[in-house]
């Protein structure tokens, strides 16, 4: 389910901040990205409106890849 997930994650990336999707991945790290703190903290509201639940920015900045982020996801019951 992460791996669906993951998708999730690239296409919400590829559309929220330009990022070409069919060079992302799930080992695709976050710090390749160039995504600085202010950046995760973003995305984690992003995350939170978009998939209805609480994902706080520490959580977000203790993962370092999109499959990370996917597994984090997965694990406080997010649904593909």
């Amino acid at each position: 389910m992460s791996q669906l997930l993951a998708g999730d994650l690239i296409q919400i990336l590829s559309d929220k901040y330009g990022l070409p999707g069919e060079e992302l991945s799930a080992e695709t790290r976050f710090e390749t990205l160039e995504f600085d703190s202010l950046v995760m903290v973003e995305l984690a509201v992003i995350l939170e409106r978009r998939l209805g639940i609480p994902v706080s920015d520490e959580e977000l900045l203790s993962v370092e890849s999109i499959g990370e982020a996917a597994e984090l996801l997965s694990a406080k019951g997010v649904k593909v």
